[in-house]
């Protein structure tokens, strides 16, 4: 694996946990129903990254 495909793999895995319903649920039991908002809010950013351009 070359770095670009690494940093992909990472990113796309960082979404798929922390946008998963089951895991956010959790958080809401856990610890209340702002960490669960503060966790959405966080995912709706997706990092632009320049190694994972298409010119790159």
């Amino acid at each position: 694996m070359n770095a670009k495909e690494v940093l992909a793999f990472r990113d796309n895995a960082f979404h798929r946990y922390f946008e998963n319903e089951k895991y956010l649920n959790m958080l809401e039991q856990k610890f209340g129903s702002k960490v669960k908002r503060h966790i959405q809010e966080m995912t709706k950013v997706k990092l632009k990254r320049r190694l994972l351009e298409d010119n790159a």
